[in-house]
């Protein structure tokens, strides 16, 4: 592991950083790389190295640095990913931020700061452009793409097809009618920096009275209308049991699989969303290859969930853990 701090002025004030890297035994500092970013809190980690993993598998021609920006102190993963690393031709560095506006507490009052985690990446990249990647999604085909100029706009992400995207623009007063999911994003890393968009959507965030439903995705697309060019759907495939892009079921036309919403495929009473055996098929590839399931939740939809699975299959302990768990909580609300 290397360890080097240095200070970054994300436009808000300076914020000391504690960078941690990890790179493989084959990996090639003169080698042209691609930068991918994730946001993640201790709780993540895990799931954003699934994705990792899902990555490499599928495009084992490139070299990638993998960035993981977190305000937590990640090294309690340390052995597993230098064992994980290897034989691999990556490098992995944890970027550990402390003192951003982000902690203040008028806004770590109001939202998830890991959330906007993803608006940091142009700073901590030397390249043209960083794609940044939920934790909840995984890559089945090959991302080279993503990385050739195409045009000179700021961002691109993928329109949302949720239902709710609608009520989003409506709220927003979105004149062009789109509104953009959040959890692929490219990022043209100079113009991003020149703009000083991270520091204009925290200002968004902070002044603005009214409560969002999605705060980092409703201050991206609130504030940066005009800066997003859109993606292929095939990049940011939403998925879930109620709503299923067309797309779902060819795969071959897939690049990156989004569990969005609260039906994670990493619980085992999600085992039958649809394309759920991808996910375990990606973690096959991760240092938790054996362990691919999370057990314990406190959201009371993943709760009953949980207890309807466990019944279903007759597993009556964990059925009667499940439904005692989702009983207190459903009475605390």
């Amino acid at each position: 592991m290397e360890i080097s701090e240095n200070i970054i002025n994300f436009g808000f004030g300076d914020c000391k950083v504690t960078n941690f890297a990890f790179p493989g035994d084959k990996f090639d500092p003169s080698v042209e790389h691609f930068d991918v970013f994730f946001g993640v809190t201790n709780d993540y980690l895990r799931h954003a190295i699934t994705t990792t993993a899902s990555i490499i598998e599928n495009n084992r021609n490139i070299s990638f640095v993998y960035h993981f920006i977190s305000s937590d102190d990640l090294l309690n993963y340390q052995y597993s990913i230098e064992e994980w690393v290897k034989d691999k031709k990556i490098k992995i560095i944890i970027h550990e931020l402390k003192d951003t506006i982000l902690n203040n507490k008028e806004f770590d009052s109001k939202y998830s700061i890991a959330a906007f985690f993803r608006i940091l990446c142009p700073y901590f990249s030397n390249n043209d452009y960083s794609l940044y990647v939920d934790s909840d999604v995984i890559c089945i085909n090959n991302i080279e793409d993503l990385f050739i100029k195409s045009s000179n706009s700021t961002l691109k992400a993928v329109r949302d097809c949720y239902s709710s995207a609608k009520s989003r623009i409506e709220f927003l007063g979105l004149k062009d009618k789109n509104y953009f999911n959040s959890g692929v994003l490219v990022f043209n890393n100079k113009p991003w920096i020149e703009k000083q968009l991270t520091k204009k959507i925290i200002n968004f965030v902070l002044n603005d009275t009214r409560e969002f439903d999605f705060p980092d995705q409703d201050a991206i697309n609130g504030c940066l209308s005009n800066e997003i060019e859109c993606l292929d759907d095939k990049y940011n495939c939403l998925v879930n049991s109620q709503e299923v892009n067309s797309n779902i079921l060819n795969t071959d036309k897939i690049v990156f699989l989004h569990f969005a919403g609260d039906e994670k495929p990493w619980f085992p009473w999600y085992s039958e969303l649809p394309c759920s055996k991808l996910y375990i098929k990606a973690t096959a590839y991760s240092p938790w290859k054996n362990s691919p399931y999370i057990l314990e939740t406190k959201n009371i939809t993943q709760l009953r969930a949980a207890y309807k699975f466990y019944a279903k299959n007759k597993m009556i302990i964990h059925f009667l853990k499940y439904y005692a768990k989702y009983r207190y909580y459903k009475i605390k609300l």
